[in-house]
């Protein structure tokens, strides 16, 4: 930057050199698969949740004056003018009836069928599944840890399966 007639020097340049390696040691901002800015959908995200809880701790709260404003009231008005669209509202009943219905349905129905000993032992699945679902549909990379984990899972089920001792006759009621 010039000031009169001299240079001052490290000003602009600096503060540019400052922020390639702020992005560089960052890295670029999380994007989904559509290549919207994950941080920016966070922080909405998170916007709605604050101003759901203050509009609660008001509600909870009698003793506040009524006319006061401050953050908490500012929030609850952001709050009432949020319009949430149908894309919106499908997720959240999606990621409200998927994980607490249908899985404790499925549950539950497994384990009258094959018991609770068998069905415990595929529960230990569940984080073998979850790597692979990551894989597929969030596109994500796999580590040497993780691909030790999953042998680790399917080890201990094949030992389980092949320690196993047949169950004797039972001899015919007199």
């Amino acid at each position: 930057m010039a000031r009169g007639s001299l240079l001052v020097r490290g000003s602009r340049p600096r503060r540019a050199r400052e922020r390639r390696r702020l992005r560089r040691r960052e890295g670029r901002p999380a994007r989904d698969r559509h290549g919207r800015d994950l941080g920016r959908i966070l922080r909405r995200d998170h916007a709605a949740d604050a101003a759901l809880l203050a509009v609660a701790d008001q509600r909870d709260r009698p003793d506040r004056r009524v006319g006061r404003t401050d953050r908490r009231r500012r929030a609850a008005a952001r709050a009432a003018r949020l319009h949430f669209g149908r894309l919106t509202w499908g997720g959240f009943v999606y990621a409200v009836i998927g994980p607490l219905v249908v899985t404790n349905i499925l549950w539950f129905t497994a384990i009258s069928r094959v018991g609770p000993s068998r069905a415990s032992l595929f529960a230990n699945l569940q984080p073998f599944f979850a790597v692979i679902i990551a894989l597929i549909l969030l596109s994500e990379h796999l580590s040497r840890l993780e691909v030790a984990g999953g042998l680790a899972i399917a080890v201990g089920i094949v030992f389980e399966r092949r320690s196993r001792v047949p169950a004797l006759p039972q001899p015919p009621a007199d």
